[in-house]
C-alpha cells in the first residue's frame, strides 16, 4: 500500500469515529483526487464544505482537483469562493479592534489567491493604519490606485495620509497635492472630503490662501448634505488654515476626531 492508500485508510477511520471533521473530509477528498478517485473526492469536499462554510482552504484543494478532472470553469469559482471567504471575515473582524490581526490575516490571505482586486487593497491598507503600520498601508493604497486609476477613494486616503500625517517621515505635500488635485478632477470638486483633503494639501505645501478657500467651499457642501459632525471638524480645521498652519493628526483616529 503506498502513501496516499494509507493516508486514505487512516482518515476514513478518523472519520468513522468523527464524522464532522471538515478537516479530515478535505484531506480525505484530495487524497481521492490524488488516485483519480473523483466521485468520491467530491463528496467529502461537499461535505467539508457544509460542516465549515468558512473553510477556505477547502475550496482551493477542491478546485486543484477540479483541474485535474479538466473542470477549469468550476475549479475557478472555488478559488473566488475561498477568496470571497477571506474576504468577508476581513471585513467583519476589521471593526473590532482586538481582532484586527487576524482580520489583516485575512486580507492578505484573500491577496494570495487574486492580487488584482483594487478594493481588497484598500481594505487591507485601511486596517493597517489602524494597526499602525504605515508603510504597508501605502504601499496597498498605492496598488489600489495603480489597479483602478480612475478611483477616486484609495487616491484621496493617500492623498489624505501624506498631507495630516503626524509624523513628519509619513508626509510628502506635493505627493499628496497631486493626488488630492486628482481626485477633485474626479469628483468634479464637488465632493466635500476631497476638498477638505485638497485644503490640507495646499496647508502642507504653503499654500494657505487656497487652503481656507477650499476648506470653505468643503464647509458649504457639508453643512448642505446636514453632516453636522464633520461641519464641527472643518470649522476647526479652518482656524488652524487661517493662521497659515498645517493639518497633523494621528492617521488611527476616525476623520472627525
Amino acid at each position: 500500500m503506498g502513501q496516499t492508500e494509507e493516508a486514505i485508510a487512516y482518515l476514513e477511520k478518523t472519520l468513522e469515529i468523527e464524522p464532522y471533521d471538515a478537516v479530515s473530509h478535505s484531506n480525505l477528498a484530495f487524497a481521492l483526487g490524488e488516485l483519480k478517485r473523483f466521485d468520491e473526492a467530491m463528496e467529502h469536499y461537499a461535505k467539508a464544505s457544509e460542516i465549515d462554510e468558512d473553510y477556505s482552504k477547502n475550496h482551493l484543494r477542491w478546485a486543484k482537483t477540479l483541474l485535474k478532472m479538466e473542470r477549469k470553469d468550476q475549479a475557478l469559482e472555488h478559488i473566488e469562493q475561498a477568496f470571497d471567504i477571506h474576504r468577508r471575515l476581513a471585513a467583519k473582524l476589521v471593526k473590532q479592534d482586538r481582532t484586527l490581526i487576524e482580520a489583516i490575516e485575512h486580507y492578505q490571505k484573500a491577496l494570495k489567491i487574486n492580487d488584482q482586486f483594487a478594493q481588497l487593497h484598500r481594505d487591507l491598507a485601511q486596517a493597517l493604519i489602524r494597526q499602525g503600520k504605515y508603510e504597508l498601508a501605502i504601499d496597498h493604497f498605492t496598488k489600489a490606485i495603480s489597479l483602478a486609476p480612475e478611483w477616486p477613494l484609495p487616491v484621496d486616503d493617500l492623498a489624505w495620509l501624506l498631507a495630516t500625517h503626524n509624523n513628519p517621515k509619513f508626509r510628502n505635500g506635493p505627493k499628496a497635492l497631486r493626488l488630492a488635485e486628482k481626485v477633485c478632477e474626479l469628483t468634479n470638486y464637488e465632493h466635500s472630503s476631497a476638498l477638505i483633503t485638497l485644503a490640507a494639501s495646499y496647508a502642507e505645501t504653503g499654500q494657505f490662501a487656497k487652503a481656507v478657500a477650499t476648506a470653505e467651499k468643503s464647509l458649504k457642501l457639508m453643512e448642505q448634505a446636514g453632516r453636522q459632525e464633520k461641519v464641527n471638524q472643518i470649522q476647526q480645521w479652518l482656524v488652524l488654515f487661517k493662521q497659515n498652519l498645517p493639518l497633523h493628526r494621528d492617521p488611527r483616529k476616525p476623520w472627525e476626531n
